[in-house]
């Protein structure tokens, strides 16, 4: 191989390599862009998500005070009817005493 040929291969592994080179920083880019937008997409869904779950326990909270309410509630009709039984069973009682 004379000098010209070995200049001119070389010159064609300078150009091989560049565009190599070329062809790894498009690359770079391309994966670069797919991670931007993969976190950014992550960073929305947390934000979603963060505020699904205060929206649920904010409804939870809703809904176990409402139940105590109802449970509260059921008691104290339990006991009116309960009085309100003894009362009728004291009257019948006296009743049948007079």
């Amino acid at each position: 191989m004379d000098e010209r040929e070995y200049i001119a291969y070389l010159e064609a592994q300078v150009k091989f390599l560049e565009e190599r080179l070329r062809d790894l920083r498009l690359g770079r880019r391309v994966l670069m862009n797919l991670l931007e937008t993969q976190e950014r997409e992550k960073r929305q869904s947390l934000q979603r998500l963060s505020g699904e779950k205060k929206k649920l326990l904010r409804q939870t909270r809703q809904y176990a005070r409402e139940v105590l309410a109802r449970n509260l509630r059921i008691r104290e009709l339990e006991q009116s009817l309960a009085s309100a039984r003894t009362g009728l069973v004291t009257e019948r009682s006296n009743l049948n005493q007079g």
